[in-house]
């Protein structure tokens, strides 16, 4: 297939931490990003790509925030 015809997404995960971001990017990948149960465990950007015939996904897993301005250095990432 032609590439300019494949249709592209990104979606960028964001929410509160441990509110199970990091799990749904898993289950959708079939791919390992390490969870735990208590808040901090993703500390930095994971994307993960996926195909599914014509269409191109880009799931863009954040660090968890607390609000739209940034306190921490982890929350900058996001």
């Amino acid at each position: 297939m032609d590439d300019k015809y494949v249709r592209r997404i990104k979606i960028g995960v964001v929410g509160l931490p441990n509110s199970g971001k990091s799990t749904i990017v898993s289950s959708l990948s079939g791919l390992f990003i390490r969870t735990a149960n208590y808040p901090g465990t993703t500390v930095s950007i994971n994307v993960v790509n996926l195909t599914i015939k014509n269409l191109r996904i880009q799931l863009i897993d954040l660090p968890g925030i607390y609000s739209l301005s940034s306190e921490m250095p982890d929350e900058e990432v996001a």
